[in-house]
């Protein structure tokens, strides 16, 4: 009954919706490492940023695991999720990059609806959001575990 319910996918495997944020938001914790400028030697920081993600969506390293193996042999399944968060990441870098110039004086029709700004701002706002959380998270975390 459960295959059913959940379009065969086996029990404990993520739906398509909820793989759908967690790949957007893993993808932005992938920026916020590379702008803190982690690179080898610091895999227990690295970890630590990936770890507020799994408990911010309630699942485990191994849930994403499953989920990943089973939709890697699925690809038909995971062609309709993957295109989803890569739109949503280029609608975000847009927003920013039409902010920036706009910031700079560079867009020459800096006229935007009121709707436009707002998703915009609203759309930065998350980003900021997001990427805060996880940096304090981490500090948080790191002070929790140094004790």
């Amino acid at each position: 009954m459960a295959g059913i319910i959940n379009g065969c996918r086996p029990e404990g495997v993520l739906s398509s919706g909820k793989l759908q944020e967690v790949l957007y938001d893993m993808h932005l914790t992938d920026g916020v490492i590379e702008q803190i400028g982690y690179t080898y030697g610091h895999e227990k920081e690295v970890d630590s940023y990936y770890a507020v993600v799994l408990e911010k969506h309630g699942i485990t390293q191994a849930q994403l695991d499953s989920t990943l193996k089973w939709y890697t042999a699925h690809p038909k399944r995971f062609e309709h999720v993957y295109p989803k968060v890569l739109a949503r990441l280029e609608a975000d870098k847009a927003a920013i990059e039409t902010a920036i110039s706009i910031q700079d004086g560079k867009n020459a029709e800096p006229r935007l609806s009121e709707v436009e700004v707002k998703s915009q701002i609203d759309s930065l706002m998350r980003i900021y959001r997001d990427g805060f959380y996880l940096r304090n998270r981490t500090c948080i975390d790191k002070r929790h575990f140094n004790k």
